[in-house]
């Protein structure tokens, strides 16, 4: 049997990661995704923040994020006040709710985490953890370079 491509080991890590965090958080949270965890976490971590700021912290689009808010705020795990620097916006906050699934989150990514470094040593975690932050920088230079090359051409 052919040892599989890095391609094929990066989408099936990624893929089985997500299945083992969704197996243990479906459990009472049928409608939670990948995306809203995603969103409710970034709140978490810069509350009070804006749709604004997640969309740029997150790298999506504004109406993907509005959608998303939308989902959250109806899920009873997001509420929202008026910002007092900016009338067009709102301030976003965890409710006790949305971080209390932030913490259920936070304790199933250490057990899956503990499960997929299980039988490899402090060095090769720390190897993998290096590879894996070259790998992420060489994305973000790809995922730039179009924008850069966009706006060389409308200014160039």
């Amino acid at each position: 049997m052919d040892t599989p491509s890095l391609q094929e080991q990066l989408l099936a890590l990624l893929h089985r990661f997500r299945q083992a965090m969704k197996q243990d958080l479906s459990v009472g949270e049928s409608n939670i995704n990948a995306m809203h965890i995603l969103m409710l976490g970034t709140i978490g971590d810069n509350a009070p923040c804006t749709a604004n700021t997640i969309a740029r912290l997150t790298r999506r689009d504004k109406a993907q994020v509005t959608r998303l808010l939308k989902e959250l705020l109806a899920m009873g795990l997001v509420h929202r006040q008026a910002n007092p620097d900016d009338k067009r916006s709102h301030w976003l906050h965890p409710t006790a709710a949305g971080s209390a699934l932030m913490q259920r989150v936070g304790q199933t990514r250490e057990r899956v985490c503990r499960e997929i470094c299980r039988g490899l040593s402090p060095a090769e975690q720390q190897q993998f953890q290096h590879i894996a932050g070259l790998m992420l920088a060489n994305l973000d230079r790809l995922l730039q370079a179009p924008a850069a090359a966009a706006d060389e051409d409308q200014h160039g």
